[in-house]
């Protein structure tokens, strides 16, 4: 059993006895772990902090255990996308998400495109069952409806909202 307080899922560290000498904070390349290995005393070079989707101007509405149910319910159709920072799969859809919202917004439609970081609202995550990253799910009148998988691209998230059924 691993006695050590790690902070992530993934952590190299350098052990000596027993004992956690140095852990890796640095970026995830070739360079930057053979550079680790050959001397973990060396100042580590720290992972670039990337900007909070909630931060970037767009029309995808970010909701909060404290928001998501006023605007779901105060909206006749939504699609929410719940996310993971750092997901690979999530960082591939948010620029088509952003793009569709747009789209969506200066078609006029009445859908809206939400999302919420699954991370830090764990529990909106929980209360409708998150699996996996990222999750799309359909509110029509504040009502949960239905899952919408395999839509990731900018035109077919407009093709839903504009017509939102199941599809199989």
């Amino acid at each position: 059993m691993l006695e050590h307080s790690l902070r992530s899922a993934a952590a190299m560290v350098v052990l000596w006895s027993g004992k956690v000498r140095f852990q890796y904070e640095g970026e995830n390349t070739q360079a930057g772990l053979v550079s680790f290995i050959r001397n973990p005393q060396q100042p580590v070079v720290q992972k670039s902090t990337e900007e909070s989707w909630a931060d970037t101007v767009s029309n995808v509405h970010h909701l909060t255990a404290d928001t998501f149910h006023t605007f779901i319910k105060a909206e006749s159709s939504v699609l929410v996308m719940f996310y993971a920072p750092w997901c690979g799969h999530c960082k591939r859809i948010k620029p088509e998400y952003i793009d569709a919202a747009a789209e969506l917004f200066n078609k006029g439609a009445s859908g809206k495109l939400a999302a919420v970081d699954a991370t830090k609202e764990t529990a909106l995550a929980s209360e409708f069952s998150v699996k996996g990253f990222p999750t799309l799910k359909y509110f029509s009148d504040g009502r949960f409806m239905f899952e919408v998988p395999g839509v990731r691209e900018k035109d077919k998230i407009v093709e839903f909202m504009l017509d939102p059924k199941v599809r199989i």
